[in-house]
């Protein structure tokens, strides 16, 4: 195998990667990742400085038969199903980037790097 195909070879290895696997984010010596409950990042990366909670509807089919109806009578409904969603944003500093981590029923299903972090002015005003 020449080092073209090589290359070729891992870039693909790269891109068939499930998305999930790269939705990490570290906090201090911990690391959170994809799947994890909101108390367990909670636990390892402690209060976040930004909380945006909302709901949003999920459509979800549900086939049922109509009563007093021939055994081949099934109907198909779209029932819209509220699902709670958190976005916390950590501020890790000016040193590191701001970490964006999106929870959908509890479990965390994303995270997106923001722009660099600050340093948080203290009650007094300094810095």
């Amino acid at each position: 195998m020449n080092r073209n195909q090589l290359i070729a070879l891992a870039s693909l290895v790269l891109l068939l990667q499930p998305a999930y696997a790269f939705s990490s984010m570290r906090c201090g010596k911990e690391l959170v990742g994809y799947g994890d409950h909101a108390i367990e990042v909670l636990a390892k990366c402690g209060e976040p400085d930004y909380v945006e909670e909302r709901v949003i509807y999920h459509v979800k089919k549900i086939d049922y038969q109509r009563p007093h109806a021939r055994r081949d009578a099934h109907i198909q409904k779209e029932v819209h199903v509220p699902v709670p969603t958190e976005t916390w944003v950590y501020n890790f500093g000016p040193n590191r980037f701001m970490q964006e981590a999106r929870f959908v029923d509890g479990r965390l299903k994303r995270v997106r790097t923001l722009g660099r972090g600050y340093k948080v002015k203290d009650k007094f005003g300094a810095r």
